[in-house]
């Protein structure tokens, strides 16, 4: 640059010239035309740049707005948990179908997996479990899985068997069911009748280890509530099983007498639990009697005396044991909650005494 001067009103000293003179472009002047003060409205936007540039209005292209998702609680992923465990049992799914709930933590859902026998009973199983939060479905039926698994092993074990060996009551099943058919429906019916009280047993076992005390805890009011329904009609259908087949088995069995059992009481958490393991052990014994009153074992003759009172025995003992876990759940299962378990929720211990 070699020169540059600039002009002034004198009354103001307002800059209205420039004059720039450059060694390798020449003589460069910058004068003001007009100068006029305006108000804001009086401004023509036409003598401005617009402050975003100018696009094309297009009215499919639309900026969405994706929502974030909250994380899923522990809370929420123990609810879905049990609405999955009620919807499975209201269709007899918890009852030895190869069918599992597995809460995962770290993928923040809950799986269901397992096997469904035909594709209608898979159907029915996606309804029961439909429209349950974080939860994750994973089942096949047994064709879809034939190469990973034989379909003789993923069907359920079916007690339908036919009258061979020697029954312990074998005579008298003769005697009262000549004709085989008969005789083979007789059995397979007794035999129904106390596996499904077993696997009511087995269910209520398999809740009874899932929930520890502190999942206990953890769990909301309405949630505790809902597992001890569930509870409740597990102990209640076995009580029905086992009632069912003993009058069922009246006609052919001799009544001996015996001696009431005192199953005590169960002041503690922990006896409730033990409790409901020795009484897994008393259906199961009243269920390995009744095979071998009924279908025998092997070639052995068994005393059909000595069964018998055997199995009156486990019955009365089994009663006596759902009688008192009939009236303590809800009590110290389920009313323990743990220091500190839930945050902000104060501990409760509720004490109930309900009738069945």
């Amino acid at each position: 640059m070699a020169e540059e001067s600039l002009t002034v009103r004198e009354q103001d000293f307002h800059p209205v010239k420039r004059t720039v003179e450059l060694l390798d472009v020449g003589t460069v002047e910058i004068a003001e035309l007009n100068y006029v003060v305006l108000n804001w409205n009086a401004v023509n936007t036409d003598l401005f740049e617009p402050l975003t540039p100018a696009v094309p209005a297009n009215p499919s292209m639309r900026a969405e707005v994706v929502p974030v998702a909250p994380p899923v609680t522990l809370a929420q992923l123990l609810d879905a948990e049990l609405q999955a465990r009620v919807a499975l049992h209201t269709v007899g799914a918890d009852l030895g179908e190869q069918v599992e709930v597995v809460p995962e933590s770290h993928a923040l859902t809950v799986l269901v997996h397992g096997l469904a026998n035909t594709a209608g009973r898979k159907q029915e199983l996606l309804a029961a479990l439909q429209g349950i939060p974080n939860l994750e479905v994973r089942l096949r039926t047994v064709d879809e899985a034939t190469a990973e698994r034989q379909a003789e092993e993923t069907a359920p074990p079916s007690r339908e068997v036919a009258v061979s060996g020697h029954p312990a009551l074998e005579e008298r099943l003769v005697e009262r069911f000549p004709k085989v058919g008969e005789r083979s429906a007789f059995v397979n019916r007794g035999l129904a009748l106390f596996d499904q009280a077993l696997a009511h047993a087995w269910a209520l076992r398999h809740l009874e280890e899932r929930y520890t005390t502190g999942q206990v805890g953890l769990l909301s009011q309405s949630d505790r509530q809902t597992l001890e329904l569930l509870m409740r009609d597990h102990v209640a259908t076995i009580r029905q099983g086992i009632s069912d087949g003993e009058q069922f088995l009246e006609p052919i069995l001799d009544r001996a007498p015996t001696t009431a059992v005192n199953a005590g009481s169960v002041p503690t958490e922990e006896d409730w639990r033990k409790f409901v393991h020795e009484m897994f052990q008393s259906v199961q014994e009243i269920q390995t009697d009744v095979a071998k009153l009924l279908a025998g074992s092997g070639d052995t003759q068994t005393d059909p005396e000595a069964l018998s009172r055997d199995f009156e025995e486990s019955v009365i003992r089994a009663k006596a044991q759902l009688s008192v876990l009939t009236d303590q759940v809800g009590g110290p299962f389920l009313s323990n909650r743990p220091s500190g378990a839930v945050p902000g929720q104060p501990e409760t211990s509720t004490n109930k005494q309900e009738k069945p």
